[in-house]
């Protein structure tokens, strides 16, 4: 697999990006959703630029800009995207029409992600967050609580909800006792990954919660003590975290998890799961199972497979890895060069790739001279020997 420069979007004196979590891709892989914003990263634009024209147009300004997570925007079809803006100190969420500028929802609370088919949308109180870890919320002043919501954005219908109740009962916290989620992200079908931090007898845990929110049941999947980021996949996640070693320290590693003995069923083009593969294991210390690896940093779905970046490494690059499911096997894609003006200051930029089926297009978020930028990539097929 190789990766040849397509694009960027950059522009003098200003930081042009996207969320970390975000999946600014249309579906038609020309368009993508990026903020513009000034050195203060407190308002700016969110964007749409096209990569065929190179030219872009301004959809919103907005003051609910977090350096890390953007504006948590999402693609709801071709025509429409969740923007966000802040309101009374609180995060509210607007489905916009790109065409007309006409806002058609908007809801009281954050809407997370969207499911990939652009019809589901995740809504938690994001405030939360923020409070917790200042550099993860979109500058709200105010803590509203709350459990999870799954709607149904295109026509604004609740199709169910995680009561904050129901995830302390499932997490044994207590009632004073902080709990939140930091992240989601939609599986196949019905499923929510929810990643909730909390605190259990003083001690702060992270854990990742599937939720299956049509059946409405919900369940603990990781048993390791801290959870960073991860993605689903078709049929295996693959997430980082860390455990405990035997001296206590705590142990930086990569897990993929696996559903084994599964029965996979196509419909529609869709990958569906048998409702009797509900087993998830973990690898296992001695490496019996699964595959654990000493690399560190955020994952993005690539067809069956996984593309994922690395922190900075001694020479000064981040760079970009292939993961193979079927065989286990990972190798470099590239290396790319960090900045030293920024590398070392609460400013640094991971790459957090993302993928778009739609014209093979990986794009990554970067910092060149001081400033961020979109670097685009058309993703090629290749021989074992180019490698």
């Amino acid at each position: 697999m190789l990766l040849v420069e397509s694009f960027r979007i950059s522009q003098k004196n200003r930081h042009n990006f996207f969320g970390y979590y975000d999946r600014p891709q249309s579906i038609d892989g020309i368009r993508y959703l990026y903020i513009s914003c000034e050195d203060e990263f407190c308002s700016g634009q969110v964007r749409i630029y096209n990569s065929v024209t190179g030219e872009y147009d301004v959809l919103i300004e907005t003051d609910a800009i977090s350096f890390q997570l953007g504006n948590l925007n999402s693609w709801v079809g071709t025509k429409s995207v969740i923007v966000h803006k802040k309101v009374d100190g609180f995060i509210t969420s607007h489905l916009l029409d790109i065409d007309t500028q006409e806002i058609l929802h908007e809801w009281d609370n954050a809407c997370y992600t969207v499911d990939s088919l652009g019809r589901y949308g995740a809504f938690f109180a994001i405030e939360n967050s923020g409070v917790s870890r200042p550099a993860y919320g979109l500058g709200a002043t105010e803590w509203r609580g709350g459990g999870v919501s799954v709607r149904d954005v295109r026509n604004d219908q609740l199709i169910a909800k995680l009561q904050e109740s129901d995830l302390r009962r499932m997490l044994g916290c207590k009632s004073d006792e902080e709990v939140y989620v930091e992240h989601a992200i939609f599986g196949f079908q019905d499923e929510l990954y929810l990643l909730v931090r909390y605190v259990n007898n003083d001690v702060k845990l992270e854990r990742m919660v599937c939720w299956r929110f049509l059946l409405g049941s919900a369940k603990v999947i990781s048993d390791i003590a801290k959870v960073t980021h991860y993605a689903v996949g078709s049929d295996a996640i693959l997430f980082f975290g860390s455990r405990a070693s035997l001296n206590k320290n705590l142990k930086l590693k990569r897990f993929l998890k696996r559903l084994p003995g599964v029965d996979w069923l196509r419909s529609s083009g869709a990958i569906r799961r048998n409702v009797l593969q509900e087993k998830y294991w973990l690898k296992s210390e001695d490496g019996t199972s699964a595959i654990a690896f000493s690399l560190d940093g955020h994952p993005t779905i690539c067809g069956e497979n996984f593309i994922f970046d690395t922190y900075e490494n001694d020479e000064g690059f981040r760079q970009l890895y292939y993961l193979d499911v079927s065989t286990k096997d990972f190798y470099l894609l590239k290396n790319i060069e960090s900045d030293p003006e920024t590398d070392s200051t609460s400013r640094r930029c991971d790459l957090h790739p993302r993928f778009s089926k739609a014209g093979n297009v990986l794009t990554v978020d970067r910092i060149i001279g001081g400033y961020r930028c979109v670097d685009g990539f058309i993703v090629k097929e290749n021989t074992l020997e180019d490698r």
